[in-house]
């Protein structure tokens, strides 16, 4: 009889933990980081709206997406278009939450026919 009691109080507390987890509005810092071909890195503290950097001097056009929610997981799409005819594409999802509270995607976007190349690094951090 106590082993049944002890096991439902645990069970208890094991489901009102994840339902207050849930219920937590979770701060997370997002950030993206261009370096450029002449290595100069520019960062930008991103907020939960959609971002389009600029790349000056090359044919990729990179967004951003909103900040999506799941449970506790927070999640962030970076893709990357080869020009506005989007001949190539890249993409990467980045995830935080109080389980995984750092987390980065990384992309080397090569220009072929300028020859240049850069970097660019979306990360994401519970605070």
């Amino acid at each position: 009889m106590i082993f049944k009691n002890t096991l439902s109080f645990l069970i208890f507390l094991i489901v009102s933990q994840t339902s207050l987890w849930a219920q937590k509005d979770i701060k997370i810092r997002w950030d993206l980081q261009i370096t450029d071909p002449q290595y100069e890195l520019v960062n930008y503290n991103l907020e939960a709206k959609a971002f389009k950097p600029f790349l000056k001097k090359t044919s990729w056009r990179c967004k951003v997406g909103e900040t999506e929610s799941k449970g506790t997981l927070r999640l962030k799409t970076l893709t990357c278009d080869y020009s506005v005819e989007k001949t190539g594409s890249v993409k990467t999802i980045i995830s935080c939450s109080p389980e995984r509270p750092y987390s980065e995607g990384f992309l080397e976007l090569y220009d072929q026919r300028k020859d240049i190349t850069f970097q660019v690094m979306l990360t994401c951090r519970v605070l």
